[in-house]
């Protein structure tokens, strides 16, 4: 079964988002049999991203609990 996690992100908070993306995207790497498809989400494709979205296959539905 298919999940869409959805995640909003602080504004205030984009130099964080900035500095963990690498560790965020090799964990993403490792999950990929999980996590389907993951990508920011923008209202216009110029400015920071407002959040997130995963498509996820869990082995489990609380394995994305655990995940988050």
């Amino acid at each position: 079964m298919l999940f869409a996690v959805r995640f909003h992100d602080d504004p205030s908070r984009l130099e964080v988002r900035k500095a963990f993306m690498p560790t965020h995207l090799e964990w993403l790497r490792q999950h990929q049999d999980e996590v389907i498809a993951a990508g920011s989400l923008r209202d216009d494709p110029q400015e920071a991203p407002i959040g997130g979205l995963w498509i996820v296959r869990p082995s489990s539905p609380a394995r994305i609990l655990r995940a988050l």
